[in-house]
């Protein structure tokens, strides 16, 4: 609470610098790239692509954009862009160097972010999610406002920033005095530095005016280059335990208050898979040992975090108190939380994985890679030496992959196909990927794409495919919301697309008594919808807004998160907004529609709830799914066994439903869910994409 206490959204991170009592001047100049920036801006005028290597927290995220608006390349309406994998980054970096060049924040220095930008057509420096700048390809297909666009974090090779390296090699064929930088934390500098030596075109020549009244000299670009940055990096003890740990969760917490007892003071940070195990070990901990509340901060650090709850992890702790961070991945290489000096490794991270041949993305939680481990036990020496606690053998880690798969090779990777077709690269196949996703994934992607009518059978985009693509969502949420005002929707499909871009609202149980497991069940049995979870995460959203009570009242009394809700309530916003932007006409949804369903729907006898389902189903035709005799269900398409997730409605009331479409697929200790449950009528399905089923004969159930 002391944290919190007056923290606001546009707090800057300034007081996370342990040099914070020396101007700021005197602070950037004692960053490790300050002695690299004549190297570093010689080099971006004589090569076309620089590739940065440095670790973090060396200064190379906030000082390049400025070593770059000091030498000019901001002149004249021109503007650097610096891409992050996450949000967070992007906004606190902004942030800060708004503070350091002493301007406001979304004038010369500005952040752009999914469902969020702030920064004005004066902006000279501009930090935005990769996401965000590939979206803007589509109305500026060249990023003719940019001069340099800076890639960072290029070695955790997103989805997003993979298609990015690949759309600012072919616009840098046209674009010759566009120069790009890389700027990564591993050793993947070679295999940048030989993509940008192929195939570039013929390199460029700039004058450079001679000196002294001598005549002008043509200066020929060459394509790549590779410059180090030194870091400033501490010894880190690494303790490995002697045996595996069964309940990490557990092991996490235990781990942290043995550190708290026997160890000199400094802040812990702690890594776990997700928030959902982030939050329970928040709780575990504030409710573990009420002393311990004396002497420690516990605090929770993901990406789905309401902005000045994220900032209250990167505060010192009040005086006398001991910090613990408890975070997903998000603190592994985008941020740097000044004060850590022991880390506390689970060894799992949770990562999407897509089975191309049963047509299905599952979000895995996974074995981290040596990279990832390396790069969570760099944390804990940044500032001094530290310690990292392995919940997992030696013996484990020799057993790690060398580093995970890049995004592109393991994800669904409709959306990025469509982005692609949107620029009018129609051959995709044979697109300049870094590292290409599979053939398999790549047929899969177009497939589905002709499906939800975004591409027509030839491959070419469609009208509505168009507007899918100008969404910031994966193509089968910006379909089914597209098709909500048709199915006479909409408010309810807004709330359900942004429920679903959040965690679940349920929050978990702080005790264990029987009491508390009743009351959480009651609340939940108040809150349900017996169609199921999508119309009943609509239902919590409005019973939340009209509530008569406080909203932490309404929350702790129903058991849901005030976070999540918050959340939902800024993307329905959001979402709002966007679809008022990029509405399309009824007749454009509807032209391939069953005239009897167009009947129906217009004389009003289809009820609210089967016009919702089938909305959904517009866009989630492919997840069905079909009670088995064993109580769990087979998947319809690539016939997985899946079993609901815990809090889904149909697992704590009634009989399940013969048929049931779903949002997500999840694995977790070797136990596959599926998640965000509504139950439907066959029928619907092979309305919303007859060319995708056949009709077979019954099976013993459903």
């Amino acid at each position: 609470a002391e944290l919190e206490r007056g923290v606001g959204a546009e707090t800057t991170l300034v007081a996370n610098n342990p040099r914070q009592h020396l101007p700021l001047s005197e602070q950037r100049r004692a960053l490790p790239i300050a002695a690299c920036k004549r190297g570093i801006l010689n080099a971006v005028e004589r090569f076309r692509t620089v590739i940065l290597v440095g670790e973090t927290g060396s200064g190379k995220t906030t000082q390049l954009p400025q070593f770059l608006d000091d030498a000019g390349w901001t002149r004249d309406g021109r503007c650097v862009a610096i891409t992050q994998p996450r949000r967070i980054a992007a906004v606190t970096c902004a942030q800060r160097v708004a503070q350091e060049m002493a301007c406001e924040l979304g004038q010369e220095v500005g952040f752009h972010v999914r469902f969020e930008r702030k920064a004005t057509d004066a902006t000279r420096v501009l930090f935005c999610t990769d996401g965000s700048l590939v979206r803007e390809t589509l109305r500026d297909p060249l990023l003719t406002k940019y001069s340099v666009v800076i890639l960072d974090e290029a070695h955790e090779r997103s989805l997003h920033t993979d298609v990015l390296i690949g759309i600012l090699k072919k616009i840098m064929r046209v674009r010759q005095q566009l120069r790009l930088i890389i700027s990564s934390a591993t050793l993947d500098a070679e295999l940048f530095r030989d993509f940008f030596n192929t195939n570039m075109g013929p390199q460029p020549e700039i004058r450079m005016p001679g000196a002294r009244g001598r005549p002008d000299r043509l200066w020929r670009l060459e394509n790549a280059t590779i410059v180090s940055v030194p870091g400033r990096t501490f010894p880190v003890d690494i303790l490995h335990r002697e045996e595996p740990v069964g309940e990490y969760i557990r092991a996490a917490v235990e781990t942290v208050h043995h550190i708290h007892n026997t160890e000199n003071p400094g802040d812990i940070l702690v890594f776990l898979p997700g928030a959902a195990e982030v939050d329970t070990a928040v709780e575990m901990c504030r409710d573990s040992d009420a002393s311990d509340g004396n002497t420690i901060v516990f605090l929770p650090l993901y990406a789905a975090l309401p902005r000045h709850m994220q900032i209250n992890a990167f505060r010192p702790a009040p005086r006398g108190k001991r910090k613990v961070v408890f975070s997903t991945n998000v603190a592994e290489t985008s941020v740097t939380i000044v004060g850590i000096k022991f880390v506390v490794d689970c060894g799992f991270s949770r990562m999407p994985y897509y089975d191309a041949e049963r047509d299905y993305q599952v979000l895995c939680t996974t074995a981290v890679s040596k990279a990832n481990a390396i790069q969570r036990s760099g944390r804990a020496g940044r500032m001094s030496p530290g310690k990292c606690f392995r919940l997992y053998s030696e013996e484990e880690y020799q057993k790690l992959r060398e580093s995970s798969p890049p995004e592109i090779q393991r994800r669904d990777i409709s959306w990025l196909v469509l982005q692609l077709k949107a620029l009018s690269i129609d051959d995709v196949l044979h697109f300049d990927f870094l590292a290409p996703p599979t053939p398999d994934a790549l047929m899969r992607a177009l497939e589905n794409l002709v499906a939800l009518k975004a591409l027509d059978e030839e491959g070419k985009m469609t009208r509505l495919g168009e507007v899918m693509a100008e969404f910031p969502l994966e193509p089968r949420y910006s379909k089914a919301l597209l098709s909500s005002d048709a199915f006479e929707v909409e408010e309810e499909m807004l709330v359900a697309m942004a429920m679903l871009n959040v965690q679940s609202p349920w929050t978990r149980l702080k005790s264990r008594s029987q009491a508390v497991r009743e009351d959480r069940q009651n609340a939940m049995a108040s809150l349900a919808i017996e169609t199921g979870d999508l119309e009943t995460s609509v239902n919590i959203f409005r019973q939340w807004e009209s509530a008569e009570v406080g909203d932490e009242e309404f929350c702790q009394e129903n058991f849901v998160s005030l976070q999540v809700l918050q959340r939902a309530a800024q993307l329905r916003k959001s979402l709002a907004s966007f679809l008022r932007r990029h509405r399309l006409s009824e007749d454009e949804i509807t032209q391939d529609w069953d005239e009897r369903l167009k009947a129906n729907i217009e004389s009003g006898t289809l009820h609210v709830a089967e016009r919702f389902a089938r909305c959904f189903l517009s866009g989630f035709f492919n997840n069905v799914a079909n009670l088995q005799a064993s109580g769990r269900y087979k998947i319809v398409r690539g016939g997985a066994i899946v079993q609901l997730h815990p809090d889904s409605v149909f697992a704590n009331f009634g009989s399940p439903p013969e048929v049931v479409t779903y949002a997500e697929v999840e694995m977790r200790e070797g136990v596959t869910t599926i998640s965000d449950v509504a139950r439907i009528h066959p029928r619907w399905a092979l309305d919303a994409a007859p060319h995708f089923y056949q009709v077979g004969k019954p099976s013993t159930r459903g």
